[in-house]
């Protein structure tokens, strides 16, 4: 499986938005629905900051500190990064078929 960032925060949404009731019949109230959906996408894009994707979280912790989305030395164990994500409690990751994300709760 190869991490996919774009697939991974559209999913998300997607997942959270089934969480509203099903599309409704009229047209009008199909609209309203369907804004709803891209509100939750936006949300997942400008919210939340996904720090990285990765095809667990040890490999999401690498693509961050490789990319400066986390400010880590790249010669520094990913597990003793990780450790310290997760002792902070302001992170998540949740799993989508795309990829471990990481969530950063605090920003």
């Amino acid at each position: 499986m190869f991490p996919d960032h774009a697939r991974a925060v559209a999913y998300l949404a997607l997942t959270e938005a089934r969480a509203t009731p099903p599309c409704p019949d009229t047209p009008a109230a199909r609209a309203a629905w369907r804004e709803q959906l891209r509100e939750t996408h936006r949300h997942y894009l400008t919210g939340p900051p996904v720090v990285a994707v990765g095809t667990d979280t040890l490999d999401a912790i690498r693509r961050a500190v490789a990319s400066g989305a986390h400010p880590g030395d790249e010669h520094q164990d990913a597990a003793v990064i990780l450790n310290d994500v997760l002792h902070g409690c302001a992170s998540r990751f949740v799993r989508t078929p795309y990829g471990i994300v990481w969530i950063d709760l605090n920003a």
